[in-house]
């Protein structure tokens, strides 16, 4: 049997949206080129390949990462916090053009980019600025995950899926009122798997 093994270093705490302390999302090019980043006063980390060292800190958290390679990183959070990082340059907060906390992200591309967050809140990015998609529903968006640029996934409260075809975004039935909190895919196949509340697992096969 395989055994592995853990190393790591101990950070003081902060909090999350649910009260939670925690680094609470991850993004990396490669095994010397990873990101953190959580509610820990909005600190962002990274590892080399032999060191974690802070990069960047922010008075509000910051939710999720996301890039499109290592010269190319973004981060998500509190209020409708966008910061952004490109080639070996510092991080620096970009206009969301909402005040609305972004609890994920996710892009097909450097130039096609969406944000979900509280009150069905969907931002997009398009290689030169940040804007509003009409909410499709007023519930909490908590995950997206995508296999192209018109085929994305958004999941949330009370059970929600939407799917974005390219052209729009789209109710789907769940078949459940579980708040919906995670999301991931199969690219080559199409197979989408979600998580939630009350060991909630869903599958939708293409």
């Amino acid at each position: 049997m395989d055994r592995h093994s853990l190393e790591g270093q101990r950070l003081e705490p902060g909090h999350d949206r649910r009260g939670r302390h925690l680094l609470g999302d991850l993004w990396g090019s490669g095994p010397n080129d990873v990101w953190a980043a959580g509610s820990l006063l909005g600190m962002v980390l990274h590892w080399d390949g032999s060191t974690w060292t802070q990069r960047g800190s922010w008075s509000l958290d910051v939710y999720a990462l996301w890039g499109s390679g290592p010269n190319d990183v973004w981060g998500v959070g509190e209020t409708g916090l966008v910061i952004h990082r490109t080639g070996s340059s510092s991080w620096s907060t970009v206009p969301s053009g909402t005040s609305r906390a972004l609890y994920e992200v996710w892009g097909s591309s450097a130039n096609d980019i969406w944000a979900v967050g509280e009150r069905g809140t969907m931002q997009h990015w398009d290689g030169q600025a940040w804007s509003t998609t009409t909410p499709v529903i007023a519930d909490d968006l908590n995950a997206i995950w995508g296999r192209s640029a018109t085929d994305v996934w958004v999941v949330g409260a009370f059970g929600a899926v939407l799917h974005w075809n390219g052209a729009a975004w789209s109710p789907v039935s769940s078949g459940t009122m579980n708040d919906l909190i995670g999301i991931w895919g199969v690219v080559e196949t199409g197979d989408v798997w979600v998580v939630g509340d009350n060991g909630a697992v869903l599958h939708h096969r293409p």
